[in-house]
């Protein structure tokens, strides 16, 4: 069922969502599978979930550890931090909001940095086609400034209700907020640009020097990236009760095999 929604994912990520608002929907199906499974199996799974991919639409030369990597970090970092958040949620708040000041901060200062290099759209068959710099700013601004707002409204919520299914829900909603924010952040905004370029440079005859063309992939990536961590944590959040009952089943099921 989950290699078969992966498939899904991946088709409508490579024919549906193209050209500068690509977004990556295997990427928060590869949280669902850390959500489900767990750190280790959920890993496991996105790993034969790549390879998989890879044969049925590229051919299995194509594959890329670069790339292959991402879909063994994403579950097992969902896995491994929804459990760790879970078990102190004054702590976890102080963490995401500590970690969202400090990414803003950076990447404000990379946009003043860089404001005179026009940044170079993902997924561009040359190096011409431009994202204008005022889009880029103009998305990035709107989307910081969401999370923003959100932190702080179910922060007060937070420690403002005495009613304990509208705190759960609220810490929820937050847990989830910020390890896609974290996830994205290390496997798109860090790890893409460096990825791409390597592509591009392996299978694409390109000679790009990543010190140069690092930033100018990263900044669209970044935008993109405020557009997703909306999208993902609202669809998780509504189907998590879903989730919950598929691990409890694969559990249930993990146990019993492992009784005979």
């Amino acid at each position: 069922m989950f290699l078969a929604l992966y498939i899904i994912a991946h088709a409508l990520e490579k024919y549906a969502f193209k050209g500068v608002f690509h977004i990556t929907p295997t990427y928060a199906l590869a949280v669902i599978f850390g959500l489900v499974l767990g750190p280790w199996k959920g890993a496991l799974l996105g790993f034969i979930s790549d390879v998989f991919v890879n044969i049925l639409f590229r051919g299995i030369g194509t594959w890329m550890l670069e790339y292959a990597i991402v879909l063994v970090v994403i579950p097992f970092l969902t896995g491994f931090l929804m459990r760790l958040f879970s078990k102190d949620q004054s702590s976890t708040w102080f963490f995401g909001i500590a970690f969202l000041l400090v990414v803003t901060g950076i990447f404000i200062g990379v946009v003043i940095a860089n404001y005179n290099k026009l940044p170079t759209s993902e997924g561009a068959t040359s190096l011409k086609k431009k994202i204008p710099l005022n889009i880029v700013a103009g998305i990035s601004a709107f989307g910081f400034s969401s999370i923003w707002i959100t932190t702080f409204v179910l922060l007060v919520i937070y420690f403002k209700t005495y009613d304990y299914k509208r705190k759960y829900a609220v810490s929820l909603f937050f847990n989830i907020l910020i390890t896609v924010f974290v996830i994205l952040v290390i496997v798109r905004w860090l790890w893409g640009p460096y990825a791409y370029i390597t592509y591009r440079n392996r299978y694409r005859n390109a000679n790009w020097k990543v010190s140069e063309w690092y930033v100018r992939f990263m900044i669209p990536i970044v935008f993109k990236g405020l557009l997703e961590i909306p999208i993902y944590t609202i669809i998780i959040f509504h189907i998590y009760p879903v989730l919950t009952i598929v691990r409890n089943k694969v559990l249930y099921e993990s146990r019993k095999i492992a009784t005979y």
